[in-house]
């Protein structure tokens, strides 16, 4: 037989003609899937937008984050793809990947999604009793106003064009009951706005018996988690585990640690080592240089003078109120996520400590529960064993031991990070020992 090959010359005989090219039929053959966009631009504020599949076969779809939905995410034929945007809430641009699959075949729609013209970095705010400074920042492309609707709380800025930072005079609550105020702020047709709430006086007060004179701040007893918790994050040290839950009753402990002049007014002399220039000196300065059985003899002469039965903090009570009490915003140190603001560590102090209560208060007004000197406590020192899984009520630690606790972290904190000064953080120290980072506070039971 003859037959004529690809390039058309003519051949007789039995010939196998073999090729590596598809026919025609099979070039033109449409592909299983395909889409009718690979772009969505969504607003601001969300809305709903389709992608519609065609396809020969069964298909999926996914996205790659969660506030860009689908439904359906499957389908087996020709179908439509409703794509829920939620609203950007963030101060910035975002954008997501939405990928349909069928067979060997991967298609995909990228969704961008603009910034809101304003935004603000939070919604809520605490305030503590004795009022203060606190801030919020603006991110916005356009005017914005704003406005409070409390007279005790003032703002520095109440206009402006572009970003910005509003800050709010806050004064100290003198009422007997905790008050709350709402700001404002205008953008175009958005109105966004931050709630202020402040303490009551509680059972704050000012000791003045025996001619003495030092605060002392009211703790609301409730149950708290103890130990490492989630906003510790990688810096927990195996012996703040397990967590657990410890019940509290009421009580009061100092606004400020043990100052130089208290100490003096109290007992008339120094401990065995005086406080000295080379790590702060003076009537406001911390108490340093005292061990654990040294300030058994202060509580003596203490109580004398006042009547009452003052007493170094329990661990757990030290860091429910380093943590703020009832009034915690789940800070890594006390008061703030931002350790300058609140304490005096390596990175600030100048290898020194410095007067009581220059930086940041916590959430209930109390004052260098990071930093500053480290603060020892009533407990003997031992892990969290497995019964620190149950609620514990006023626990008071183990019943004997060589060292006692401390907490809180020191103006040395933080030459190698500032773990030291973080709300959990546990430490130790025999209790005849005497360090110029040493020092305590007091607590009344009420």
């Amino acid at each position: 037989e003859s037959i004529t090959t690809p390039d058309r010359r003519t051949a007789t005989g039995m010939v196998t003609v073999r090729s590596t090219a598809r026919s025609e039929h099979e070039i033109q053959r449409p592909s299983p899937l395909a889409l009718d966009k690979t772009s969505i631009s969504a607003t601001y504020d969300g809305d709903t937008y389709s992608v519609a599949v065609t396809s020969n076969g069964r298909w999926t779809a996914t996205s790659d984050a969660a506030w860009c939905m689908l439904d359906p995410a499957s389908g087996t034929s020709n179908g439509i793809i409703t794509v829920n945007v939620t609203e950007n809430t963030t101060a910035d641009s975002r954008s997501a990947t939405i990928t349909v699959i069928s067979g060997e075949v991967t298609q995909e729609v990228s969704v961008t999604q603009a910034a809101p013209p304003l935004a603000l970095d939070k919604t809520y705010i605490v305030a503590t009793k004795y009022g203060g400074t606190y801030s919020f920042a603006v991110t916005s492309n356009g005017a914005w106003t704003a406005t409070s609707d409390a007279a005790w709380c003032t703002l520095t800025s109440t206009s402006g064009t572009n970003d910005g930072t509003i800050a709010m005079n806050v004064e100290e609550n003198t009422t007997t009951g905790s008050r709350s105020a709402t700001i404002t702020i205008i953008s175009g047709s958005l109105t966004w706005q931050v709630t202020i709430t402040q303490a009551t006086t509680g059972n704050n007060f000012t000791e003045t018996g025996g001619g003495l004179s030092f605060d002392m701040i009211g703790v609301a007893g409730s149950t708290f988690t103890m130990g490492a918790t989630t906003e510790q994050d990688s810096e927990v040290q195996p012996n703040e585990s397990p967590e657990h839950d410890v019940t509290l009753s009421n009580y009061a402990i100092g606004k400020y640690e043990v100052t130089q002049k208290l100490w003096w007014d109290v007992m008339g002399s120094w401990p065995s080592t005086a406080p000295s220039s080379s790590y702060g000196e003076g009537d406001q300065y911390p108490m340093y240089y005292v061990s654990h059985d040294d300030i058994q003899s202060f509580l003596t002469a203490l109580n004398a003078k006042t009547g009452k039965n003052y007493r170094l903090p329990t661990e757990a009570e030290w860091e429910y109120a380093a943590r703020g009490g009832n009034q915690s915003q789940d800070y890594k140190y006390s008061g703030s996520n931002t350790i300058g603001r609140v304490a005096w560590y390596y990175d600030n102090s100048g290898r020194k400590t410095h007067i009581v209560g220059t930086k940041g208060a916590n959430e209930l007004g109390i004052y260098d529960m990071s930093g500053n000197v480290e603060e020892w406590c009533s407990d003997w020192y031992d892990s969290y064993s497995s019964d620190y899984y149950y609620v514990q009520t006023n626990p008071t630690g183990a019943v004997s031991g060589t060292n006692r606790v401390s907490r809180g972290g020191t103006f040395l904190s933080g030459a190698t990070g500032a773990t030291g000064c973080r709300v959990s953080y546990r430490s130790y120290a025999d209790p005849s020992s005497h360090a110029y980072y040493q020092g305590f506070r007091l607590v009344l039971p009420l």
